[in-house]
């Protein structure tokens, strides 16, 4: 993951090529190809791990029978993990003060620009 992240911030700079960035960008796929290969495939006693389908699993943790835990693994393949989205507003063709919000899939970690005043 931190290599797609570095690849992605050095797309993202100015001083790249078109030619650089398809290069980039075919690294990326196949980093993620990889990435969801570890999480169709990674299991434990035949049980897969990091495909969403580890949910509730009991352990005991301790010498009496009630003493037990459960755990879920959410699922990690890249389509299902670092989501971002991106809404677009309306485009405006008049002055006035324009604001832009990065919203996080989550809805709670967004990122608000400064607002910038058009004239």
């Amino acid at each position: 993951l931190d290599t797609i992240k570095t690849k992605a911030t050095q797309a993202a700079q100015d001083g790249q090529s078109l030619k650089t960035r398809t290069m980039l960008q075919a690294d990326i796929n196949k980093l993620m190809e990889e990435l969801d290969n570890i999480a169709n495939t990674t299991s434990f006693n035949g049980k897969q791990l990091l495909s969403g389908g580890f949910t509730n699993q009991e352990f005991q943790i301790g010498s009496s029978s009630n003493q037990t835990v459960k755990a879920t693994i959410g699922a990690t393949q890249s389509s299902k993990i670092g989501v971002t989205r991106f809404e677009t507003g309306s485009q405006s063709f008049t002055s006035g003060i324009v604001g832009l919000t990065i919203k996080n899939y989550n809805g709670i970690e967004d990122f608000k620009f400064d607002n910038v005043v058009i004239s």
